[in-house]
């Protein structure tokens, strides 16, 4: 039943009005997809991740809160939720330089150009401390176990945490470039 008026309600007024529409709060500040999530109809929670993907970090801070859920389940949609939430600021930055750069590259070259290669630096800043923890423990590998050992676990890991925080540049230039070369070898 709801499934259709969601569906009348996107024929009507687009699916951005149905994602502002059920974001709507009742008195008690809950949306649809918090009512969805504390009667457990997992059916309207797809439904609802459906019309809108942005609600994905929400739902799993809202069942890492949920009592009735065990704490190894409840940790994990936590962390997935924490994942979610850096994605997305990885993306609002990667969204500003490239707005600014938009702008600043007709009037001020150089500047757009500086805007850019600082705003990674912001992101691996914060991310500094789980990089410093790897260095201090790289010494100690190191020493123990040699240059090869030290290389690939050290390497690795530090390639796997840059690649799970800077992700989303991989996907929005290489997706453009690989856009770029389709469209000129079949444009």
């Amino acid at each position: 039943m709801v499934f259709h008026l969601v569906t009348l309600l996107g024929l009507e007024a687009g699916h951005d009005m149905v994602a502002e529409v059920l974001r709507k709060t009742n008195e008690r500040l809950e949306t649809a997809l918090h009512m969805s999530v504390s009667v457990g109809d997992k059916d309207m929670v797809k439904l609802l991740l459906w019309v809108d993907p942005r609600l994905a970090a929400t739902v799993g801070l809202m069942y890492s809160g949920i009592a009735m859920v065990e704490l190894p389940i409840s940790r994990k949609h936590f962390l997935v939720s924490l994942f979610f939430v850096s994605s997305s600021v990885t993306c609002l930055t990667i969204a500003f330089a490239l707005g600014v750069y938009m702008v600043l590259v007709p009037v001020a070259h150089g500047t757009a150009i500086a805007i850019c290669a600082i705003s990674p630096l912001l992101l691996i800043y914060r991310n500094a401390e789980s990089l410093q923890k790897l260095v201090a423990v790289s010494g100690p590998l190191y020493a123990r176990m040699g240059f090869s050992v030290w290389l690939w676990l050290a390497g690795g890991a530090i390639l796997v945490r840059m690649l799970k925080k800077f992700w989303p540049f991989v996907v929005i230039f290489g997706l453009a470039g690989q856009l770029r070369n389709h469209h000129r070898q079949h444009g």
